[in-house]
């Protein structure tokens, strides 16, 4: 835990390695404390979406980050702030239309609802 999901369109490239772009995102969540060896991060190109109205293609980048519940209003925006620069600074379009739209969503996971083998590791 945690876990963070970078869904991203067909015609948006990273300008670095995912590994890359996940060990700053991992580094951003060290920093306010949690144990790095907790972290799973993975990236799924969507080649089939839909955006706004008819006709429309926007392309975008969605970040999703499930932390398990506890850390402060203060923490989550300190990661979301730092996280957003990031998107931001490592993804851009290649169809010539327009620049990608970032979002993200920053979820807290209850602790009686999410499980982990071995037990005891959720740190």
């Amino acid at each position: 835990m945690p876990h963070i999901v970078v869904e991203f369109t067909d015609s948006v490239n990273p300008t670095d390695s995912f590994r890359s772009f996940f060990e700053k995102c991992h580094d951003i969540l060290e920093q306010g404390g949690v144990p790095r060896g907790n972290c799973k991060s993975r990236a799924v190109q969507l080649s089939e979406y839909a955006t706004g109205g008819k006709g429309e293609i926007q392309p975008f980048v969605h970040l999703s980050l499930a932390l398990l519940e506890g850390r402060g209003a203060e923490f989550l925006r300190d990661v979301g702030e730092k996280i957003m620069d990031l998107l931001s600074e490592n993804f851009i379009s290649d169809s010539g239309v327009s620049d990608p739209e970032f979002t993200l969503e920053i979820r807290e996971m209850k602790k009686n609802s999410y499980f982990k083998l071995p037990e005891g590791t959720l740190g």
